[in-house]
């Protein structure tokens, strides 16, 4: 099911339908993410944050797909009336806002068609099959719309976070196209030594015409994910010697990062921030009786942290936690081409904020700017 924001809605909130200055000012960009009950993070806070960070510029449309978890169940304990009852909340206020111009329920689409659009009819009935169905669904829906409309589609899981640098990593997408129109797509979280095959569906950007030149999918998966398949085709083309053009990490100083992979450790970091009662910082998500959103006043911490970026004053000891930013500071964006630096997390798997290092700067920040009586 397809719900549009009026335009007069979207014009009053500044999102023009088709307005946008980019680097290439002819072409139509389109932004999509996924969204459940069971995200731990506010979709309306993620997603203001994603728009906001990512790009100069506005994107001609913006997609939000729900997946089936966003109907109630029919006999919720309590934890998961409770997960449903926020999410609807968070949902009200990104329409409210104007924040995306179509919702899609995936529930109302045919993911059989749907697949068929971007796969072979063997691969596609292989691949409704798959677990994870409601993301890999929301995956073929985003890749034919990018295919049917557009010219870039920036991609972002709802979970991810971005600093925006110097140059906006959207940005900085749109200008390594712009010098090599032979780019397949973007992937802002892998280093630049990542092979062809290998491939990431956190954060992608496609380029429509390119992409397209692969389609249909024609193997069958090995996996239950979207990106297994689509590492196994490209590294199957790859080795036909078809040429798989990927753009692997950023410069400008911008970065995308995951929060931690398992829920456990999110809600440690998140716990960091401690509540006590709503203040400036807070006061503009509480209930009738003025109790603060614990969940929202969590995210808007650490988006508040993950857009100070590196800083310029390490939290932790022996931790480099600053030499992402400052590498951008003492040298060009050419000098600095090269390095492929953790962002304010040294470790291998630098895309995934690490515990020891993103915890004492939760814990400082919200000393500072969450007030308790």
């Amino acid at each position: 099911m397809l719900v549009s924001l009026s335009l007069l809605q979207a014009t009053v909130c500044g999102l023009r339908p088709g307005s946008h200055v980019s680097e290439d000012r002819a072409a139509r960009w389109l932004f999509g993410t996924l969204t459940c009950p069971h995200d731990l993070l506010p979709i309306d806070a993620m997603l203001k944050h994603q728009l906001e960070q990512s790009a100069s510029f506005s994107f001609d449309h913006k997609v939000l797909y729900l997946d089936a978890g966003s109907e109630q169940p029919t006999e919720p304990d309590a934890d998961t009336l409770a997960r449903h009852r926020r999410h609807a909340a968070a949902l009200k206020r990104v329409r409210h806002a104007g924040l995306v111009h179509e919702v899609v329920d995936l529930k109302k689409t045919n993911f059989l068609a749907l697949s068929k659009k971007v796969m072979t009819d063997q691969v596609a009935d292989a691949y409704v099959r798959l677990n994870h169905k409601q993301h890999n669904n929301a995956m073929v829906a985003f890749l034919h719309s990018c295919r049917l409309d557009f010219d870039h589609c920036v991609w972002l899981d709802s979970d991810m976070f971005v600093h925006r640098g110097k140059v906006p990593w959207v940005d900085h997408v749109s200008r390594r196209f712009a010098t090599d129109p032979s780019l397949t797509y973007a992937l802002p979280t892998l280093p630049k030594d990542a092979g062809p095959s290998e491939f990431c569906s956190r954060a992608i950007v496609y380029h429509s015409k390119n992409i397209g030149e692969f389609l249909p999918l024609s193997v069958l998966p090995d996996d239950n994910t979207f990106e297994a398949l689509i590492s196994l085709y490209m590294r199957n083309r790859s080795s036909e010697g078809h040429k798989v053009n990927a753009d692997f990490s950023l410069d400008g100083g911008s970065w995308v990062l995951h929060p931690p992979d398992s829920e456990k450790d999110l809600l440690t970091l998140l716990a960091n921030c401690k509540i006590a009662s709503a203040s400036s910082f807070t006061s503009k998500r509480t209930n009738a009786n003025n109790a603060v959103d614990e969940a929202a006043t969590q995210a808007d911490a650490l988006i508040a942290i993950v857009k100070e970026g590196c800083g310029s004053q390490p939290e932790v000891a022996s931790s480099a936690w600053c030499e992402g930013d400052a590498a951008y500071t003492s040298q060009s964006e050419e000098e600095n081409s090269s390095e492929a630096s953790s962002p304010c997390c040294p470790s291998e798997s630098y895309d995934v904020m690490q515990l020891m290092y993103w915890v004492p700067r939760m814990r400082r920040h919200c000393e500072k700017h969450v007030a308790s009586r």
